[in-house]
């Protein structure tokens, strides 16, 4: 084996072992949520997807049928895993959505029309899949053959649109998802939005490499990406999806979906709530108490099944007094906590608007500078003049003028 046949073949045994082993973890959990049992078959299959490449390696005298069995596994499993990631994605985002039977249909038409394919294939006797190798318009095989054969080399060009198709659909969805965080994260969705941009260029590079090497293979001028860097885009985007979706809370969802659904609509979503009225005062109390006296706005990383655990209530019946008792939505009402502490430290203090930002909860100078221009309407500089700090505006204008520290 040579040095670069030996490094891909590290790279993709690293995948199925990174792919086996989020599987597993989240196949163990399953007991949690059914979600996680979707989860883990979406791992098996990327590495059902790099079976091909590592029994070429390890044997290289497999015998044609066997071959040809293992190669259609891998290339069904690999029109699997962007549907299955999609439906991974929104079932375990912060704010889970419903899958339709409907959607679902949408997504499997192409791998089940793939598999059928595939299945078609095994039928094939292997003297005449080698001739359709070698010439797919030979007079020698059954008109049939070299349809099935010819449709699946088509389908393999056309799964980089439907690569691109589901880049579209991830920007589409986080867009979407993105208003809906901020009734149940207070702040917002920058994290999200990071983690999806990350999967996409990932995804785009892939789909950039295929093609590179599609056309230019097709021209005759040989392979100008190679096998190694094939598997390493695909190794950083299976680390992406398992690292992302293990740390995010196992427990999170079901007690999301136990307490029911978080919507935009207004009454009709709490017209089966139990909450009454006395109730819900209790737990506007406990609400105040949580910000005025344990600061719990302080936490950038807030969450409404967080604030829930800690007053000993359920997200719903949460949500539900934030929403008719209090009338603010979560991410407001964090927020307004969160202005509240900053006016004081701005007119009291001489720590610098982004510090006194970060120590409130807000995770950037941007996002407390909107908020606090919500909630006062005024910005925290002109805040400060207003109250005579303007030594301290002095000061702050100096700091943000300073360059960047490498």
């Amino acid at each position: 084996m040579s040095p670069d046949d030996a490094a891909v073949f590290g790279v993709r045994l690293a995948i199925i072992t990174v792919g086996f082993v989020a599987g597993a973890v989240y196949l163990l959990q399953r007991q949690l949520s059914p979600v996680y049992g979707l989860s883990s078959f979406m791992f098996l299959a990327f590495v059902a997807s790099q079976l091909v490449y590592i029994v070429e390696t390890l044997w290289p005298g497999l015998p044609a049928v066997l071959h040809h069995g293992v190669h259609m596994v891998s290339y069904v499993a690999a029109f699997l895993l962007l549907p299955t990631f999609f439906i991974h994605l929104k079932l375990l985002s912060r704010v889970p959505e419903p899958i339709t039977r409907n959607e679902l249909a949408v997504h499997m038409t192409l791998p089940v029309t793939v598999f059928m394919l595939a299945l078609v294939t095994m039928f094939i006797p292997s003297d005449s899949m080698a001739v359709l190798k070698a010439d797919l318009s030979s007079p020698d095989v059954a008109p049939w053959m070299a349809f099935t054969v010819r449709t699946l080399l088509r389908l393999e060009f056309g799964g980089y649109a439907f690569v691109l198709i589901y880049i579209w659909l991830l920007f589409r969805w986080q867009r979407r998802n993105g208003t809906h965080m901020r009734t149940v994260f207070a702040n917002g969705n920058s994290c999200e939005t990071v983690w999806t941009l990350a999967l996409a260029a990932v995804m785009a590079a892939y789909v950039a490499q295929a093609l590179m090497s599609y056309f230019v293979r097709d021209a005759g001028l040989g392979h100008p990406v190679g096998p190694i860097q094939h598997s390493i885009i695909a190794l950083l985007f299976i680390l992406l999806v398992a690292i992302r979706g293990l740390q995010q809370a196992p427990g999170l969802y079901r007690a999301l979906d136990s307490a029911g659904p978080v919507t935009h609509q207004d009454a009709p979503k709490y017209s089966k709530s139990a909450l009454a009225g006395e109730h819900a005062a209790r737990i506007a109390r406990k609400l105040t108490a949580a910000m005025a006296d344990d600061l719990l706005h302080r936490d950038a990383n807030l969450s409404l099944t967080k604030l829930a655990q800690h007053i000993g209530s359920s997200p719903n019946y949460v949500s539900q007094t934030l929403n008719e008792h209090l009338e603010q939505p979560f991410f407001d009402f964090v927020n307004q906590w969160r202005i509240k502490e900053a006016e004081q430290l701005l007119v009291n203090g001489d720590e610098t608007i982004l510090a006194i930002a970060y120590e409130v909860g807000f995770n950037s100078r941007s996002a407390f500078y909107t908020a606090f221009k919500k909630h006062t309407g005024y910005t925290p500089t002109q805040h400060r003049a207003l109250h005579g700090k303007v030594h301290q505006v002095t000061a702050d204008l100096k700091k943000e003028r300073q360059p960047a520290r490498p």
